[in-house]
């Protein structure tokens, strides 16, 4: 049914998100909305930040790979997933998966994951520079000054932009084509005007360049997300929506974009005092929801496990040279395998080269802002990495507006009242 109070529909789905809704309640709708499956990337240090050059013995990356844990909907990507935590155990204690000798960055673990999503006829993405829950920006937590939520006054908004400025924007109800109405929401959200809309792309580049697209703020657990909608039945039956590319909104053709329209809910949703219940004929939204994480707690797992090589090593009286430990680290061997090999008499003792490294992972453990500054590391990683297959963030903002507030972004207040160690050299992000 549709309500016939735009704003009676907003109150009951607003209230939910931003009242008495729990994280399980919150789960329990989405479950009908989507088929999910959650895939959880997790990180660890092996260097030291302050230490970290070109020439180390790591290369640029200062991170491992340790592990993917999956679980949902879509078996094959579980499979899939369980055979990468195959490669990466292979791989060695500190190098992540390696490939010819080069370490497996989160870019290229990433760019296999979006190939194999495409395989599996993923056709949207999307990306965010946090893990907040993937809701519509109406919906968030946002008050003015008088503790309004913003969703109790949205409509009364849009009413006014539509009358103050008539020819850029019409006012449509839901009792209206709710097409049309995205249109027009399309454009209020254009202009950064939280609606109902949630933004998605048909090109996974471009969602990843908006997870590692902050401004100058660094990145914190990002997260990307793949959906697989059928353009007719979805788009029919579900929440997927596509909008015209006019001239006011040159950004949509831009981004390669699409919306997930949360307004189509009042066609399938019933309101009850404790829940909200969606009926048999919406069609759910296969989606896979990917979480990067960086955690000391999977650092101080490493930390322990090289800790162990040395004190094997030191215990049997073995020095071996820099390449013996890196075949080891690599699982191209293992440390019983060459204590009858060739030793390297001539070069320091193992433990005294391990031990220094650990000691300074141990020392930036102790740092406020440690996961921060190896958020950092990835956001500038993938920054590169983009630009090096022809993916820059100015490209996303085509008109005039959009692209003085890209260029405005990429400057950071460094005077000392405003000193603040989380944000990004700008030198770093830079297109050029």
């Amino acid at each position: 049914m549709i309500t016939s109070n735009n704003q009676m529909f907003y109150d009951s789905l607003g209230s939910f998100f931003c009242g008495k809704s729990t994280e399980d309640t919150i789960k329990k709708l989405n479950a009908q909305i989507y088929d999910d499956t959650d895939i959880t990337i997790k990180l660890g240090a092996t260097n030291s930040i302050d230490n970290q050059n070109e020439d180390s013995k790591y290369g640029p990356f200062c991170y491992k790979i340790v592990s993917l844990d999956s679980e949902g909907a879509d078996e094959e990507i579980n499979s899939f997933v369980s055979e990468l935590n195959t490669k990466l155990k292979k791989s060695g204690t500190n190098a992540g998966y390696n490939e010819k000798g080069n370490n497996w960055s989160i870019f290229y673990l990433l760019k296999e994951l979006i190939s194999k999503f495409e395989q599996c006829d993923y056709n949207f993405f999307r990306g965010q520079t946090e893990s907040w829950p993937t809701i519509p920006a109406l919906f968030r937590k946002k008050v003015n000054k008088d503790s309004k939520f913003y969703y109790e006054l949205f409509e009364q908004l849009y009413k006014q932009v539509s009358q103050e400025y008539p020819d850029r924007v019409t006012y449509h109800s839901i009792d209206e084509d709710l097409d049309v109405r995205a249109d027009q929401l399309a454009k209020l959200q254009h202009y950064e005007l939280p609606t109902s809309l949630l933004d998605i792309t048909d090109n996974p580049f471009v969602a990843l360049l908006f997870l590692s697209n902050s401004g100058n703020r660094i990145i914190k657990k990002p997260k990307f997300e793949a959906f697989k909608m059928s353009i007719e039945e979805h788009s029919k039956s579900s929440l997927l929506t596509f909008v015209r590319k006019g001239h006011d909104n040159q950004r949509i053709r831009a981004q390669h974009g699409a919306f997930i329209n949360y307004d189509k809910l009042s066609k399938y949703t019933h309101f009850t005092k404790d829940e909200i219940r969606i009926s048999d004929e919406f069609r759910k939204i296969p989606r896979v929801s990917i979480i990067i994480e960086f955690s000391k707690k999977e650092t101080e797992e490493l930390l322990k496990n090289e800790e162990d090589l040395i004190s094997k090593v030191k215990e049997e009286g073995y020095f071996f040279s820099k390449e013996d430990i890196e075949k080891v680290r690599k699982g191209e061997t293992t440390l019983n395998d060459i204590m009858g090999g060739t030793l390297s008499e001539n070069l320091p003792p193992t433990q005294k080269y391990s031990k220094a490294n650990i000691e300074a992972v141990k020392k930036s453990l102790e740092a406020k802002n440690f996961e921060e500054k190896y958020y950092k590391v990835i956001q500038e990683e993938l920054i590169r990495k983009l630009g090096e297959y022809g993916y820059f963030s100015h490209a996303l903002f085509p008109d005039f507006g959009d692209y003085l507030g890209y260029l405005s972004k990429n400057f950071v207040d460094v005077s000392e009242h405003k000193k603040d160690d989380t944000k990004i050299d700008p030198s770093k992000l830079s297109d050029d």
